[in-house]
């Protein structure tokens, strides 16, 4: 949380000004692209499920051309 010195108070980051300026003084205060990430986090059960899928549909597609081999 952001925190004027000059002005001896916090602010929320969305209070403050463009570029993260205090309202009142004009004194930077906070870098918006120091602490926000652009790329959200995928959690690692997503990629096993991921791996799990593309494992399921390679052993049906197998399967698949298997039973084309005997039916045709």
């Amino acid at each position: 949380m952001p925190f004027c010195e000059e002005c001896d108070k916090y602010y929320t980051p969305t209070s403050l000004g463009p570029g993260g300026a205090c309202p009142k003084c004009g004194r930077t205060l906070y870098d918006t692209g120091d602490e926000q990430d652009d790329r959200p986090h995928i959690p690692w059960h997503f990629w096993l499920l991921l791996i799990a899928f593309a494992l399921y549909l390679g052993w049906r597609l197998v399967q698949g051309i298997g039973w084309l081999a005997q039916h045709l």
